[in-house]
């Protein structure tokens, strides 16, 4: 028989730990031996909003509310990604130096992705220096011409987002900015590259950012979402593959 789904709202109890895992015990919502879906179900809620049926952006069905995402929620050359609008990127030639130092960039910038992700706010914090540290080793005088000059427009916004990092009074706060630094990590990944670097992997939200949808970059293809935290840490799906070809 072809599978049936229906969308529950769940309340969750306090987390439980086993064998080295969180997990976390649910209230009520759900009955002891139903089965839940773990996999493609943003693609599962993105058919029942089609058909207008109880979503996770319309509970009560209907037409979603403005400004929440429909379909996969993967976005398009042009949409807009952390607030800004996206153009065609131009793959620039750069040295394997340069790949390397952004990759140390990059693996820095996973510092806070993860901090993020486990809702540790002052270990963002303490990521901030080591961005700072990785961005001031970044040989500009590598690059010459349209090169030299995107990255220098890359590295302003990325050191003047984490002086407002360091500002910024709680983790949503954080997150905001995180997704501006997110933005220009992904910009300089997708015009530059990054030599060294096998997989990095973008992820896309449609319940961050108070449901209008938001991106992020792993080194892993386990959803770890950094705005959401540990209560729907698995919320997210991947929708781009960088650095490897």
């Amino acid at each position: 028989n072809k599978p049936t789904y229906s969308g529950r709202e769940v309340v969750l109890g306090p987390r439980a730990t086993s064998a080295g895992s969180d997990y976390y015990l649910v209230s009520s919502g759900l009955s002891e031996g139903e089965i839940v879906v773990t996999k493609g179900n943003f693609k599962i809620d993105s058919a029942l909003q089609i058909q207008a049926k109880p979503s996770m952006m319309s509970p009560s069905g209907g037409v979603p509310a403005p400004g929440h995402h429909r379909g996969s929620g993967i976005k398009k050359s042009g949409d807009r990604i952390g607030g800004s609008s996206t153009e065609e990127t131009d793959v620039l030639s750069v040295p394997d130096e340069f790949g390397q130092q952004l990759t140390n960039v990059f693996k820095a910038y996973l510092k806070l992705q993860k901090a993020l992700a486990a809702d540790d706010f002052d270990q963002s914090k303490k990521t901030i220096s080591d961005i700072e540290q990785v961005l001031a080793s970044v040989d500009m005088a590598l690059l010459k011409g349209p090169a030299h000059m995107k990255w220098m427009d890359i590295s302003k916004n990325i050191n003047k987002s984490l002086k407002s990092l360091a500002e910024a009074k709680d983790i949503k706060a954080g997150r905001e900015i995180f997704s501006i630094i997110s933005e220009q990590i992904t910009t300089a990944l997708k015009h530059f590259g990054a030599a060294s670097l096998k997989g990095v992997y973008r992820f896309h939200c449609p319940m961050a950012a108070g449901g209008k949808g938001d991106y992020w970059l792993q080194d892993s293809k386990e959803t770890a979402n950094p705005y959401l935290g540990q209560m729907m840490s698995g919320c997210g799906e991947m929708v781009e593959t960088l650095g490897e070809k």
